[in-house]
């Protein structure tokens, strides 16, 4: 996640050279951003559509950028478990990814996807997200990570969201 077209375009341009998959966020006045990426014939994939901006993105939308709609409701028995830390991130969120690692369900259907994420996050997230993660995860494997992670790493901070809140 960045803060100006430029460092997107800079990041994308290494990445594609290198002939390396990445995603890159834009955190920015949404208008100044949707105005330069006209101007500069850059094309999202993705697009947060405002109303007050509806005008100016349908030409990035005819171009093909999907609109981002709200994410789907957690399903009933999960919960969206963030961690963050303080201090000296890195060791510390690597060996707490680790735990929650651990903590899957390895018989769901989607653990493949939630261990790949807890591996590329950081990477994909860069500095901005580095001591924050947070992977959707059930009742049961909620329970074992936190009870780790409390016992283990009391100074991470955790927080809950669960279905329906």
């Amino acid at each position: 996640v960045v803060g100006t077209l430029d460092e997107a375009l800079r990041i994308l341009k290494n990445e594609v050279r290198q002939k390396r998959p990445v995603s890159v966020g834009l955190q920015a006045d949404p208008a100044a951003c949707v105005r330069q990426c006209i101007d500069r014939g850059f094309q999202p994939d993705l697009l947060q559509l405002l109303p007050s901006l509806q005008e100016k993105t349908h030409l990035l939308i005819e171009r093909g950028a999907v609109v981002l709609v709200e994410p789907p409701p957690l399903e009933s028995d999960t919960s969206l478990l963030c961690w963050s830390v303080d201090g000296h991130a890195a060791k510390t969120m690597r060996a707490v990814g680790q735990i929650a690692a651990d903590s899957l369900d390895s018989s769901r259907a989607d653990t493949p996807d939630r261990l790949r994420w807890i591996e590329t996050a950081p990477r994909a997230l860069g500095r901005t997200f580095a001591k924050m993660q947070c992977l959707e995860m059930d009742r049961h494997e909620s329970a074992s990570f936190v009870t780790r992670v409390r016992s283990e790493y009391p100074a991470v901070r955790l927080s809950l969201e669960e279905a329906g809140t």
